[in-house]
């Protein structure tokens, strides 16, 4: 039986299947809308473009499959949160964290679905009481979403 963490994770893949879900339902809703406005990730479907040979790529995939992942959730979910949590109810410190993180994006069209994603890395982490949960979700997610833009997007 695994320890606390080692149950953590594995509560982290359903989070991964709960971002997926609800992030998608989003993206089907909102998609009327958002029509002929192009990708809300146009930037780095060229960026990956551009990376030619191994090398780049596969250090282009370890900076947003790792390090932005630690990175962000270590400033959002393990700083932001439980400073917002101590001003305001947990549910709204868990929206207002979603929201600095769809925010500092820096993607318009993608700030509801990635603030649905904060919102998701939010819950998984007050719920298994682990940052390493919000760390995996978003590190597979943003592997998902960069492997899935190499192959079809370059």
């Amino acid at each position: 039986m695994p320890g606390p963490l080692g149950r953590a994770l594995l509560q982290g893949f359903g989070f991964l299947a709960l971002a997926v879900v609800l992030v998608l339902a989003l993206s089907l809703i909102l998609s009327p809308f958002l029509r002929g406005s192009g990708s809300p990730q146009r930037e780095l479907v060229d960026l990956l473009r551009g990376l030619r040979g191994w090398g780049p790529t596969l250090a282009m995939f370890l900076l947003v499959a790792g390090v932005a992942p630690c990175f962000e959730e270590t400033l959002f979910r393990g700083f932001l949160l439980p400073v917002l949590a101590q001003r305001m109810p947990m549910a709204w410190a868990l929206v207002g964290s979603a929201l600095l993180f769809g925010a500092i994006h820096l993607q318009p069209l993608g700030l509801p679905t990635l603030s649905m994603l904060g919102l998701v890395l939010g819950l998984g982490m007050r719920r298994t009481g682990h940052l390493g949960t919000s760390i995996l979700v978003h590190a597979c997610w943003n592997g998902s979403v960069f492997i899935l833009m190499r192959v079809l997007g370059g």
